[in-house]
């Protein structure tokens, strides 16, 4: 394949981790990676994904936008790995019937486990593949125990990679302690920029100021529990401030936590899942974002916040201090509840540059950035493996 800088390159995406009728929003940011390379390239996703629920769908094609979508399901429990290869393999049939030909480069997401296609397609047509990681078990705090088969078979797929792009510099220094090693070229998650904007006219001072979390709510991954206790002050001393909570899991602990601590109903929200759209509405009407997570990679939400012109309080934790400077928000030690009352009080009463803050946001996370950065990747992965091939 002669390749001039604007060639248009065929890519397949294979994940681990994707939105489907099992899970909607399970590895959106994958999603999104995908279709801010399908602005570039000509893009394609395959996903095995597991189906949980009584009476098994039908295999999907679904077109969004400029990128190909090829979900294929199976009911896990015996047998699972041949249920996902064979689930797979009528993905990759669907995909060759439409595409016509194979892919210039496979990008593969999250090792484990569809790890074990991306290598089926190197060996059996030489398909070149990269990584993108984003799983939070290879961080030590984490204490995730992984099947010796299951280290196995990630330890093989990455040394069958050319490239592992971790969304984080941290997450790249877990992976070699993990026992990866690798060439390693960090590429973080993408945000689109043209959804999440600042709005027009800022909230007024005199207006309630609105504090927004957002995230999955799982309590032993985001501490949620922890945050209420330490929001608490915070609006007991303000009656003007409103704390906002969005996220796609169960919320009636939290609304029982909150009842019992004080927390007054006319300052608090907590809402079930909702739209991309509806989450960067929320962002544009919050003062400040706050997250108390015990362990991150780059959470997505930090980025869209950014984008949006808002400024974050995060636990020190993952990539988090990669892009959180204090020109955009403060850091906190994991699990400090007093200091986080001290941060988002400090942070309400702080001038922030909000223009500075969208502009970092754009020049690092948006679709033009990120889709730019992986396609470097992809031409030298396609570049190394037609130099070993003529050479080998």
């Amino acid at each position: 394949m002669k390749e001039g800088k604007d060639t248009q390159l065929r890519v397949l995406f294979l994940s681990s981790w994707y939105p489907s009728l099992e899970h909607a929003t399970l590895g959106n940011f994958v999603q999104r990676h995908a279709l801010a390379v399908a602005k570039k390239h000509r893009v394609s996703v395959i996903y095995a994904s597991p189906y949980r629920k009584r009476g098994l769908p039908e295999d999907q094609i679904i077109h969004n936008n400029q990128l190909t979508e090829y979900i294929s399901y199976f009911s896990p429990g015996l047998n699972t790995f041949h249920k996902r290869k064979n689930a797979f393999m009528r993905a990759f049939d669907a995909y060759m019937k439409q595409e016509g030909a194979l892919p210039d480069l496979v990008h593969l997401n999250v090792l484990y486990p569809a790890g074990n296609q991306a290598r089926w397609l190197e060996k059996q047509f030489g398909i070149p593949f990269i990584v993108t990681e984003h799983w939070t078990g290879y961080h030590p705090e984490h204490k995730t125990r992984v099947r010796w088969d299951q280290r196995k078979s990630m330890l093989k797929t990455a040394q069958a990679a050319k490239i592992i792009a971790p969304v984080s510099a941290q997450l790249e220094t877990s992976m070699k302690n993990w026992g990866i090693q690798a060439r390693y070229e960090v590429v973080p998650n993408v945000v689109d920029t043209d959804l999440f904007l600042p709005p027009a006219i800022h909230i007024e001072a005199s207006k309630q100021k609105e504090i927004l979390h957002v995230s999955s709510l799982v309590d032993d991954h985001k501490n949620i529990s922890g945050m209420l206790h330490a929001v608490l002050p915070v609006l007991q001393n303000n009656a003007q401030i409103h704390f906002r909570i969005i996220g796609d899991g169960d919320i009636t602990p939290y609304q029982k936590l909150a009842k019992t601590i004080g927390i007054p109903e006319d300052q608090f929200s907590i809402e079930g899942e909702k739209s991309i759209e509806e989450i960067a509405q929320a962002m544009q009407k919050a003062e400040l974002f706050v997250m108390f997570s015990r362990y991150e990679n780059l959470p997505c939400v930090i980025l869209e916040a950014f984008a949006c012109g808002v400024p974050v309080v995060s636990t020190d934790v993952g990539g988090i201090r990669e892009h959180l400077q204090p020109e955009r928000g403060l850091l906190i030690q994991n699990e400090n509840q007093a200091e986080l009352t001290q941060a988002i009080e400090r942070a309400l009463n702080t001038q922030w540059n909000r223009a500075e803050i969208r502009d970092y946001a754009v020049r690092h996370f948006s679709e033009e950035a990120i889709a730019q950065s992986f396609t470097q990747l992809y031409r030298s992965a396609i570049d190394d493996a037609l130099y070993h091939k003529k050479h080998d």
